[in-house]
């Protein structure tokens, strides 16, 4: 049996794939230095554990759980690998969006085979993760840039720790700010490290690979797919050709407007008041935070525009 199973459950924009594809590409080294075990995820995502801890637990389909349901996966890997006494790490965003009942069935898996069962959560500042968390909706085609400037949406740590709470026990929820300032020597991989084994220094080792996972988008090319994803969405939204044709457009660094910056101000003071009084955590901002007035559609020359109209055609979008 484990010892301890760290639960990683993100939040969205902290750094998660950074951290997943890294313990993924260096888990024998980690295991040989640390004795810290992390299993090769069952849906060949390169690290992530979707398929492997989140999505055998939901009750019914729902948009974030896309990977092939495996009944029995953690009783069925506990089973041919009981462990030594070491820890166990597991890594999925998706056990962010499991409900309290979903997650009373991850907790009883998973102690089956460790004694105990750590959840980690990374937590981001509001002014830094809505600006961060809008660019993604609007690079995937969940939200309008008019939608994401009108309401700007950031995690409600009030609302969301207390269900953590609730099924693994206050004192077994870890809380971690995600900012720069917060980590170990400002590495969300070395911080992982130091707090699921104690050894941060194992980033050090020659033959360990750095996996960085920054996929943002300049403020120029957020616009422009933002304007493809409206005109012409029949593009679909994970079409590479267009992801390629945005992102060759560079600029400035994305930002939302400031009066997008007055609504998260004017309702996050609760958030960060729970995280500090609850966990003794104070969320810091990396510098300040990517907000300007900005005329996003004069953003759209009509040189952009027509070379938008020239890849819709080809991709055969009306």
């Amino acid at each position: 049996m484990y010892d301890t199973c760290f639960l990683h459950c993100g939040h969205a924009k902290t750094g998660s794939t950074s951290i997943q594809n890294t313990l993924a590409a260096n888990r024998d080294l980690i295991a040989e230095r640390s004795g810290l075990t992390y299993p090769e995820a069952l849906d060949r995502t390169g690290g992530n554990h979707i398929a492997f801890v989140g999505r055998p637990y939901v009750d019914a389909p729902r948009s974030l759980m896309t990977a092939p349901r495996i009944e029995g996966a953690l009783n069925t890997y506990f089973a041919e690998h009981p462990g030594d006494g070491g820890n166990i790490a597991f890594s999925s965003e998706s056990v962010s969006s499991l409900k309290p009942d979903e997650l009373v069935r991850l907790r009883e898996d998973l102690l089956g085979g460790c004694r105990q069962v750590k959840l980690v959560i990374y937590c981001r500042h509001p002014l830094s993760f809505a600006p961060s968390f809008a660019q993604t909706q609007i690079k995937n085609g969940k939200r309008s840039l008019a939608d994401c400037c009108e309401a700007p949406r950031f995690v409600q740590y009030h609302k969301v720790l207390p269900r953590y709470e609730k099924v693994f026990g206050r004192d077994d929820v870890i809380v971690r700010d995600s900012s720069r300032p917060a980590l170990n020597r400002g590495d969300i991989v070395r911080d992982f490290l130091e707090l699921t084994t104690g050894k941060p220094e194992i980033a050090e080792d020659p033959d360990f690979k750095q996996v960085q996972a920054n996929t943002s988008l300049s403020m120029l090319a957020t616009v422009v797919t933002d304007y493809m994803h409206r005109t012409w969405p029949g593009l679909g939204l994970k079409n590479s050709r267009v992801k390629a044709f945005a992102a060759q457009f560079g600029s400035d660094r994305f930002c939302l407007p400031l009066a997008a910056r007055a609504l998260i101000e004017a309702e996050m003071d609760r958030d960060l008041a729970y995280v500090a009084e609850t966990y003794g955590v104070g969320l810091r901002l990396d510098g300040e935070p990517p907000f300007a007035d900005v005329d996003y559609e004069a953003l759209l020359t009509p040189e952009i525009r027509a070379q938008a109209a020239e890849m819709a055609a080809e991709l055969g979008a009306t």
